[in-house]
């Protein structure tokens, strides 16, 4: 029987596990769409966009709206009484004038519109004769004019990207045309599966994922969530999708995990808490049963990725989640040049690179120290997404959470670090427990050498500037989640001491930033964030070292 039958799907909502998981549901939908009419997208939301670049007006509604589709297809599968309400969301969804955001408009298919594709096909698929003949026809249709007619019609840059974006229009649509139209699948299938090798295409061979780990779940997870659909309704798993490097994609999250609930702050994927959602963790599960081992997971989280149903088979499949200890380890990934030091008492990381990577902030030689689950020195994430966020660069990078004031790096003459590929570290050093990188060439002012030594030990964290070609001043820049108290000898992060050889007090500040929302969540949470910065004039060498006792 194919697993996402409806037949399969009601079974397994029977269960102690598939009732627990249901009345995740049935609580969300008590609190938050029961008795609730459905929005309907209006265009005077949809032109704020390029009116004052608010991208969340719209997007709140437009997600809002998928979200309630997954709450009621999984409440469906185990009760016909949400049947009704059921098409009435899909009817919504049918009628809306685009299903591209916005911030999208200049092309014909996007991630959401393809997104939006995959949930209505599979909510056909599964739920067939129990929807009514109009609202499958009207699914039908819908799917087919803005979906596959254009697909075919046209090619697009994610057709050969290597981001996030291939893997989820890639699935959105290759899902439609498995659900829908699985007679014209034969014709577009090897323009799919080179998408798919495209998406791979942006890891290196160890793995790493330069977009970071909320777009790591968000691309991978659509990956797998495609190919494990292909592979049950086909009967034929590519080679491909198990690959040597899939493997290493596969352990990058694990890699990147720093702490219970911190990881790898990098580009725009960085967040200061974060955990994958259960119904990701099981969509990757579910292809790579034997390759993907989770521990800490996220509550239930409905989304406008709709992914509601995997979780349901996920929750019923598998136990809970495998309970891997938290070890010791040095990691390196040379060519991303990303170290990371797993210690009982902390962890560490910084990186390398260039300043010219998708979703790039200026961080070259940015790290980030973890201690009790909690980011001593951090930079501060993912900006509130907006029209200026993804502008031209000069808008980009005036926004705080894109540029170097964000993140712990000089100020080198009162200039932050430029933006651009040519703006860049080098490895000069590297072993397990320390890594040496001269980041002069992230700065656009021409410094000599900026060598920044990094030394991980057991109770200490040593940080140590050698600066050549300073004309007037540098600043030694840090950033915390955290408030800091300066003592005579010493700036305090919680039970933390950060003390410098330089006979010198530092300056504290306090801002206040909003953060992405990639829950699409109505209010977004404006986050307190501590700069501590030491102010050397000079016009010659200078050595700075800096002391983080732990």
């Amino acid at each position: 029987m194919y697993i996402y039958s409806y037949e399969n799907l009601s079974k397994m909502s029977q269960t102690e596990k598939g009732k627990k998981y249901i009345e995740k549901f049935k609580t969300y939908y008590q609190d938050n769409i029961k008795d609730k009419p459905i929005n309907n997208l209006s265009f005077s939301n949809y032109k704020l966009f390029f009116s004052a670049g608010d991208r969340k007006t719209f997007e709140t509604q437009f997600f809002g709206k998928r979200a309630r589709l997954t709450v009621l297809q999984v409440l469906a599968i185990s009760d016909d009484k949400y049947i009704e309400e059921l098409e009435e969301i899909i009817a919504s969804i049918c009628d809306e004038f685009t299903w591209i955001v916005p911030a999208h408009a200049y092309l014909k298919l996007e991630l959401f519109s393809t997104e939006t594709a995959r949930m209505l096909a599979e909510t056909l698929y599964v739920f067939g004769d129990k929807l009514s003949r109009i609202i499958q026809d009207r699914v039908r249709e819908s799917v087919f004019n803005k979906v596959i007619q254009v697909y075919e019609n046209n090619s697009f840059w994610w057709d050969s990207t290597d981001c996030n974006w291939a893997a989820v229009c890639g699935c959105g649509v290759g899902l439609a045309y498995l659900y829908l139209f699985p007679e014209r699948f034969e014709s577009v299938k090897d323009r799919l599966f080179n998408t798919f090798k495209s998406f791979l295409s942006g890891f290196d061979e160890e793995g790493y994922c330069y977009e970071g780990v909320n777009y790591w779940q968000y691309g991978f997870t659509a990956f797998c969530a495609f190919f494990e659909i292909y592979e049950k309704l086909c009967n034929i798993r590519p080679d491909f999708i198990d690959s040597e490097k899939v493997k290493n994609v596969i352990c990058y999250v694990e890699n990147a995990k720093m702490s219970e609930d911190i990881y790898l702050p990098y580009a725009d994927g960085g967040y200061p808490t974060w955990n994958m959602d259960a119904n990701s963790a099981y969509t990757i599960k579910l292809l790579y049963v034997n390759d993907f081992a989770f521990n800490k997971v996220s509550e239930f989280l409905p989304s406008h990725a709709g992914l509601g149903l995997r979780g349901l088979v996920g929750t019923v499949t598998f136990d809970k989640p495998e309970k891997n200890l938290f070890k010791e380890s040095s990691i390196y990934y040379k060519k991303a040049e990303v170290f990371i030091r797993k210690r009982k008492k902390y962890s560490f990381t910084t990186h390398g690179g260039n300043n010219g990577i998708i979703h790039n902030h200026n961080d070259v030689g940015a790290f980030q120290i973890v201690k009790n689950n909690e980011r001593i020195i951090c930079d501060f994430g993912a900006g509130l997404y907006t029209k200026e966020y993804f502008g031209i660069d000069e808008q980009r990078y005036k926004i705080f959470a894109c540029n170097s004031l964000s993140h712990s790096v000089p100020i080198v003459d009162g200039e932050l670090q430029m933006y651009g590929s040519q703006y860049k570290g080098e490895i000069l050093n590297q072993s397990e427990n320390s890594i040496v990188i001269d980041i002069a060439k992230a700065y656009a002012n021409n410094p000599k050498n900026i060598i920044v030594e990094y030394q991980t030990e057991e109770d200490c964290i040593f940080v140590k500037y050698k600066c050549k070609g300073i004309k007037e001043k540098i600043t030694f820049h840090f950033v915390s989640d955290i408030e800091p108290t300066v003592k005579e000898s010493c700036v305090c992060i919680k039970d933390v001491r950060l003390l410098c050889n330089l006979p010198i007090k530092p300056e504290i500040s306090h801002r206040k930033e909003r953060p992405h929302n990639p829950a699409r969540k109505e209010t977004d949470n404006i986050r307190d964030v501590y700069l501590i910065d030491y102010e050397v004039f000079t016009n010659n060498e200078i050595i700075a070292e800096f002391t983080f006792q732990l």
